[in-house]
This record gives structure tokens, sequence and C-alpha cells, in this order.
């Protein structure tokens, strides 16, 4: 029987030392080579520094509870690890877990590990693809619509509404429920030990052989997107109006230095999840008089194209000085492929 060996890069994990009250979620994601580790703690009794040991390296791990300014992967009632919502590891598998095409309304599935269930999201609706299927075997089934992804795995409900809006922006794709010993030998310790922990062990496929979106309209999405920052003195200097698509942190650097390197202090550059998240900076471009600004609106993303929606302001009557401004707005959007964007602006 050939069975899936992923290599999780996980290590113990050392506490503080009074009586634990936390329990933890270990959702593992196998086919974008992720693991979110989530921290709850019904006694709120956390606010504190960690170590973690990932790989034989240490790591310190703030703990505390999570805010509107928490990043990455967010599970509603769940605590922030270092300013994100979960601890990001990553994980390899030596083998998909399953690959899956589409004939006509029928899906075939091959199952490369045992799998206990597969969903699918083709852009517009949820449905169920099988509920068991054991490995070396394949089956041609007819999906049947369902409400998300509640029940997959161990996930608890708003960690499967977390896991659908942090999935559902990479375009179609199909999850696998997977058996705990489809992981061998790389179990995580805690220290002390927490209250219980719950595992989930998942695979996705994002696209497939005659997926449905290749024959119907291109699919629109709502991406999450979070208004990073906005002000009125960007040092962009240019008159013409322009939009940056960041994608790795030296970039995203320059940007920050661009938007905000007229400040006294210059604000320190935020932490950003690349690999999950871009940032996107529209810059009005160079004013004459005060009175400008952007506001966000709203956002769709179709296809590698983000388009958005932004309100802006000009000046009104007399209610300006003739002070020059570059308007600027800062946008951290959950998508992975941004390949242009569209802006239209619009009036109050």
């Amino acid at each position: 029987m050939k069975r899936l060996l992923p290599v999780l890069l996980v290590g113990a994990v050392a506490l503080a030392q009074d009586k634990a009250s936390y329990t933890v979620s270990d959702i593992v994601l196998l086919g974008v080579n992720e693991r979110h580790v989530v921290f709850y703690d019904e006694k709120n009794t956390f606010g504190r520094k960690l170590e973690g040991s990932v790989a034989g390296r240490t790591q310190v791990l703030e703990v505390q509870a999570a805010n509107q300014d928490t990043r990455g992967f967010l599970v509603e009632g769940a605590l922030q690890v270092n300013g994100l919502g979960s601890w990001q590891l990553p994980v390899t598998s030596t083998v998909p877990a399953f690959t899956a095409t589409r004939s006509g309304e029928r899906m075939t599935v091959k199952a490369n590990t045992d799998l206990r269930s597969v969903y699918m999201w083709d852009g517009r609706n949820w449905f169920t693809v099988l509920e068991k299927l054991e490995a070396g075997k394949q089956l041609n089934v007819l999906p049947t619509p369902r409400d998300g992804l509640m029940g997959a795995g161990n996930l608890w409900k708003d960690e499967a509404t977390a896991l659908e809006n942090y999935l559902k922006t990479r375009g179609a794709f199909l999850l696998a429920t997977l058996p705990d010993i489809s992981i061998e030998g790389n179990e995580t310790n805690f220290n002390p030990a927490p209250v219980s922990t719950r595992r989930s062990i998942l695979a996705v496929q994002f696209g497939y052989e005659g997926m449905w979106l290749q024959q119907n309209a291109p699919v629109t999405l709502n991406p999450v997107v979070d208004v990073t920052a906005s002000g009125t003195f960007s040092t962009l200097r240019d008159t013409n109006f322009m939009a940056r698509v960041d994608t790795n942190p030296d970039d995203y650097a320059r940007t920050w230095q661009m938007a905000l390197g007229g400040q006294t202090p210059v604000p320190p550059t935020p932490k950003v999840d690349f690999f999950n998240r871009r940032m996107v900076t529209v810059f009005l471009g160079r004013k004459p008089t005060t009175g400008y600004s952007l506001t966000y609106k709203s956002a769709v993303y179709e296809r590698g194209t983000l388009k958005l929606n932004l309100e802006i302001r000009e000046p009104v009557g007399n209610n300006f000085t003739n002070t020059p401004t570059s308007p600027f707005i800062m946008l951290e959007v959950a998508a992975q492929d941004i390949s242009s964007v569209q802006v239209q602006l619009v009036r109050p």
C-alpha cells in the first residue's frame, strides 16, 4: 500500500511553568505546505512569551489575545501568536494525497493514501465529492451540494469558516480529510501539556483537469482586504496615478518608505504573510492643494485581476490650502496571484 509520508518540521514547545489552561488545534494543510497551530484559552490567562522549538531551533512565541491588527489565518476566538492568527510552520509531503479530474458532471478521484472524505469548492458552490476511499483505489462519483467545510476533520465551526475564507481566494479547489495515521513520528509536544489537542490532517488540490471554471463564466471572488495605512503626504512626486503590488518584504519596504517616508520618525514596516497575501498600494499622484484623499470601498478578484473600488474626495469650496499633497492608500489583500490591478474612483 502506498502511503503518504509528510515531513513536519516541528519540535517541542516550552510554555510557561504554571498550570496549563489552554487548548490547541493543529491544522495541517498538505498540498499547500502549511501547518497552523491555533491556541485557545477560555480562562483568558495567556499574554506571555513562550518558547517554541522547530527543527532544533528555538523561537520565542508571544501568545496573547487577538486584536484588529492580527494577520494571517484568523479563527474567531483564537489567540494570536507573534501578531498572527496561528503559529505557522512548514510541511512537505512526498506524495500527493490524491488526484482528481472531471468528465461531464462527474468527478474521478484516485487516492494515494486513505481518504476519509473529499469536498470541493468550484468557485461558486460547495460539494461533497465522496465520503471514504482507500489508498490505491479510484472512484467516479457525482458530487452533491453541501454547506461549507463544517465537519471536515476535527475542525470546529469557526475553524471551518476561517479555512473556507483562507482558501477560497485562490480559486477552485478540492480538500480531502486524512486519518492521523498519515503522519508518522512527527508529534508536537508542549510543556506544560495543553488541556486538550485536536488535529486535522487535510490535503488540498487547487484546480483539476476538466475543471468547471474553464467551461463557465470567469469566477469572481470577494477577497478579504485590510487597510494597512492611508494618508495625504506620501513622498511620491509624480503627478500620475500609480498602483503597486508587492509580493516580498524587500519590495514592500520600498513601497512603505515611498508612502510614509515623509513622517518623522518613519513607522516600522509591518510584518506580512506573503505566502498568502499581497500588499497593494494606490498612489493618487501629486496634487497642488490639500483636500484630496482615498477611501477603500470594495474589491473583486477575477482570474488574477484585482478590481478596486475607491472613494476619492476632492477640495470643496475654499476648504483647502495651497500645500501640495500626494494621497495614497495601502491594502493587504488575501490573494496569492495578482497580475494586474484595476481601480475605479467614485465620488461620495
